[in-house]
């Protein structure tokens, strides 16, 4: 059975007056009175109205602060560990790899320019010039990928052959 056209009215009043943080209109407060329907509504949001209005935080213990403060303080003061847990001759291999993965390097820059500019003077008769720049820079997009991830991996590759020249050395 769809509400009166009364009770709908005030059902629309009382839920905004709930929104607004406002008490209901006495008229209104009156039908709810009489209206079993308006008056369980008056009800349910009364009650919501009193969830919603109590404090939704509330402080934490002093004691659970202090101690919450003091791991904080012991955290940030600690010495760092990362160096305990790199392997003795870590920094040696990595040195290592770096400078055997940068020996190459000018030779593959001068490769890429060379290409690059070869490239360019091929096809710059059978492309349009936006196309010849567009293939050129995904070339360049292409390289830098290969070079992070080569140099990216040497790390990894460092710890690597730092931990399986200490398992050879350990008896």
């Amino acid at each position: 059975m769809p509400p009166e056209p009364r009770c709908a009215e005030v059902e629309a009043r009382l839920v905004d007056a709930l929104l607004s943080r406002e008490r209901p209109e006495v008229d209104d407060r009156t039908h709810a009175a009489d209206c079993a329907a308006c008056g369980a509504l008056l009800a349910r949001l009364e009650a919501l109205g009193e969830a919603l209005a109590a404090p939704a935080e509330q402080d934490p213990p002093g004691a659970l602060a202090a101690a919450t403060l003091q791991r904080a303080h012991d955290e940030l003061t600690r010495p760092r560990e990362l160096a305990r847990s790199l392997p003795d001759g870590y920094g040696a291999e990595c040195l290592r790899l770096l400078g055997g993965a940068l020996l190459p390097f000018p030779l593959v820059v001068a490769w890429t320019l060379t290409l690059l500019a070869l490239g360019e003077n091929l096809l710059a008769a059978w492309l349009p010039p936006a196309l010849v720049s567009a293939l050129g820079a995904a070339y360049l997009v292409a390289a830098a990928g290969w070079w992070a991830l080569l140099y990216g991996s040497l790390p990894i590759l460092a710890h690597r052959r730092a931990q399986r020249r200490l398992a050879e050395a350990t008896p």
